[in-house]
Order: C-alpha cells, then structure tokens, then sequence
C-alpha cells in the first residue's frame, strides 16, 4: 500500500507559553483534496507554516510522500504553497510567472506551449503578455495557483485562496481548483472559515479540534 502524500504526526507548536497546536495527527492520502475549517486562532495556518517548513515546531514528524521532511529546507520539501494574497513578480508578465514554475529541464521549445495549455485550463487564453498589475485579485490568484502546481508539486498548500474574491468568483473558482488538482493527481490541504466551500472543493473535511490532544489547563 503506498505511503500517504502527506503525514503528520503528534505534532506541536507553540508561541512563548501558548499552544497553538498539541499532538496534532493527521494523514491525506495521495490525490486527495482535504480541507481544514476551524475557529480562528485554532493553528490552520500555523499548521500549513510548519507543514512547508515556514514555522519552527517544537516536536513532530512531517512525511511527504513516506519521506521524512521535518527537517528539511523548504525548497526541497516537493510542496507547493499558496496565501491568501497572490505573490506574482510584477516585473513579469503573466507567462514569465508561469514560467518560473516549470522545471529548467522541460525544453525550451515547449514552455510555449506548456503555459498556453495552462491559461486554457484557466479560461484565460491569451493572457501571455498581460501585465500582472492589470488583472484582478481573482485572475492573480488563478495564475499564483497554476504556477504552483506546473512545478509538479508531491503535495499542494493553500491558505484560505478564495478569500479576497466575491461570492459567484469564490464559487466558480473553488470548483475550477478541484477540477486543476484532480487532472494533474496533486493532493492538497486547504483552510477555509467557510464550510459550504469545503465541501464543494474536498473529498473530506476535517476540523482541526477533532484532530489534536488539547492539554488540560
């Protein structure tokens, strides 16, 4: 049976005396979507931080892929993260930002058409030479999410990417984020505070209470 694409296991952070996360387990199997919802302040960033090496723990495993990555620079961890805010090179244009995702081995004679292929799947064709500052926050955030994943990440992060769109955008574009993970096989953990959302993206939603030890005061 192969290993899961992401494990976690007893992990714990904290932030000067708080605990923020306590014992936390919690598996997703590969090409599986999960979401994770909670009150604020519960840890769902600070887990993703600490899952792609952004955040110190205290104690804990992290595995990708059966592997062992807790130690492990962020850069070579095969995850992909995405924030709430897009983070585009504004000195690029939208295909120079695709660009930078994919592998410096891929030929330069297909990235063309590799990034066409992209901005198809993002309803978005002919987008190539588009200044990034000319798009909307939503089509930012489309484009942030499809360089990720033309890195061919084991594993995708995604903190709350819906939230700075309206409600018909959030709806369409969760839909099409299921849809880009499911074609290319990349499991993903996301955060939501909105659980109508979680279940139209997921296969399975968790809540982060259900999946740690709190310790009695």
């Amino acid at each position: 049976m192969p290993p899961p694409a992401l494990e976690v296991r007893r992990l714990m952070v904290s932030f000067g005396d708080v605990k923020i996360l306590c014992c936390l387990d919690l598996k997703v199997e590969k090409g599986e979507i999960v979401t994770l919802v909670g009150r604020n302040g519960t840890g769902k960033t600070t887990l993703l931080r600490a899952i792609c090496g952004l955040q110190e723990i205290d104690s804990g495993e992290i595995l990708v892929n059966g592997d062992e990555v807790t130690d492990i620079l962020t850069s070579r961890r095969g995850i992909g993260m995405i924030f709430q805010q897009p983070l585009l090179m504004p000195q690029l244009d939208v295909g120079g930002n695709l660009a930078l995702g994919i592998s410096r081995e891929v030929p330069r004679s297909k990235v063309k058409g590799i990034i066409k292929n992209a901005l198809s799947d993002l309803r978005l064709e002919g987008y190539e030479r588009r200044r990034v500052d000319s798009l909307s926050g939503g089509e930012s955030q489309r484009i942030a999410v499809m360089r990720a994943m033309l890195a061919e990440p084991v594993f995708m992060l995604m903190d709350e990417p819906l939230v700075s769109q309206d409600r018909w955008a959030r709806e369409r574009f969760g839909i099409d984020i299921r849809t880009l993970l499911k074609k290319r096989g990349i499991a993903a953990l996301l955060v939501t505070h909105d659980e109508e959302e979680a279940m139209r993206i997921s296969d399975r939603v968790v809540k982060i209470d259900s999946i740690q030890e709190r310790e009695e005061e």
